[in-house]
């Protein structure tokens, strides 16, 4: 049983350009991209990335279609489209969603980024200390904690999650805050294979502060 249910094509119709280059690729619209698309930005950049991750020369895109998805993307950027007071999960909480996904991955260079990226948002350092300890840590809320646990859950190979873990997301976030919520951590997931497998020497700055903080 899917744990958010893919949004119907025809409802979303402002990425019929998205959903013609997808089945010009696949001969299909995949509904995990049907999920992500309650997360406009999210869903164009993914499919950017797609098309440049696995070659784009079996799937060409029309000018006007290419012109449709960067006007589209402007849009959201400039802030133009329609206002969406759900939209956001602060940035300090998705650094230690990363920082959580960070830690089950086993990625030394992504945990010390995040932990360093999170101390940089304002995170109090009481928190970046206990975060292997958010059940019992008396600095998380529970809305907190239940993000955490999906971090540290989805993070792990093989994955973790339940729906116990999304019952408890639930009760504190909207759908496309879970979705947000799964983007740090789908992100996460391409950053630590990257950069563990490649053995990225970590900058001074992060690695200055994961030495004194971590």
């Amino acid at each position: 049983m899917a744990r958010l249910d893919p949004l119907s094509r025809r409802n979303i119709p402002e990425f019929e350009p998205v959903w013609q280059t997808v089945e010009q690729s696949m001969g299909f619209v995949p509904n995990s991209m049907l999920i992500m698309a309650r997360d406009p930005e999210l869903l164009l950049h993914f499919g950017l990335l797609s098309r440049t991750a696995f070659g784009s020369e079996n799937a060409p895109v029309s000018w006007w279609n290419r012109l449709r998805l960067f006007w589209r993307l402007a849009v959201i950027h400039l802030g133009l489209g329609p206002k969406r007071p759900d939209a956001s999960v602060p940035q300090e909480l998705r650094m230690l969603v990363a920082m959580a996904a960070s830690l089950s991955a086993g990625c030394q260079y992504c945990t010390a980024h995040s932990g360093h990226a999170a101390f940089e948002e304002g995170v109090a350092q009481e928190k970046i200390d206990d975060l292997l300890r958010y059940e019992e840590s008396p600095h998380f809320t529970p809305a907190e904690r239940a993000a955490l646990a999906l971090g540290f859950a989805a993070g792990r190979v093989p994955n973790e999650t339940t729906e116990e873990h999304f019952d408890e997301l639930k009760k504190h976030y909207t759908e496309r805050q879970i979705i947000d919520l799964m983007g740090t951590v789908a992100i996460m997931g391409f950053l630590n294979r990257w950069n563990d497998t490649l053995g990225t020497p970590l900058e001074p700055g992060p690695k200055d502060w994961a030495q004194k903080s971590l």
